[in-house]
């Protein structure tokens, strides 16, 4: 009735935040919801646990020395809003950025990053097989698509 017992979602985000910045797969993995979602500065996502253990996996090998440095996290609507910075090696994963996120009972169901225009597709890169995206509302039904695809 309360809620007690259930974990708060800032909590569940910094949980992540530290596995992530420890590359740690195996928390990571208790971690995500089985349909998380994660999308990229460019609008793409990668959907479900196992697609982007995979994703994360690859993302290491990639970039082994890419950190998150929240500087602020909000609670907002039932999202967590985050202000900090990212650091890596490649200077287009190097900036100060924005993510909202969404955790609930313990996992976490959205992570949305807001980057630089330089940040590259990563979704796209690290599952190009799997990763999703939506273009402009062209026709008919596309815009109530578009909603259905920001909506989490």
């Amino acid at each position: 009735m309360f809620g007690w017992g259930a974990e708060k979602p800032k909590k569940t985000v910094k949980r992540y935040i530290e596995a992530l910045n420890s590359r740690n797969l195996a928390e990571i993995g208790k971690i995500l919801h089985k349909s998380v979602r994660f999308i990229d500065s460019k609008g793409c996502w990668i959907q479900g646990r196992a697609d982007a253990m995979v994703a994360m996996d690859r993302f290491f090998a990639m970039e082994p020395n890419f950190r998150v440095i929240p500087k602020r996290l909000v609670a907002h609507n039932g999202e967590v809003l985050i202000t900090g910075r990212c650091e890596a090696e490649d200077e287009r994963l190097t900036h100060n950025t924005l993510w909202r996120t969404r955790a609930e009972d313990g996992c976490l169901l959205l992570w949305q990053s807001y980057g630089t225009s330089q940040a590259p597709a990563l979704a796209r890169i690290l599952s190009p097989d799997t990763a999703q995206s939506y273009d402009a509302p062209s026709g008919p039904g596309d815009a109530e698509r578009s909603r259905a695809a920001n909506s989490y």
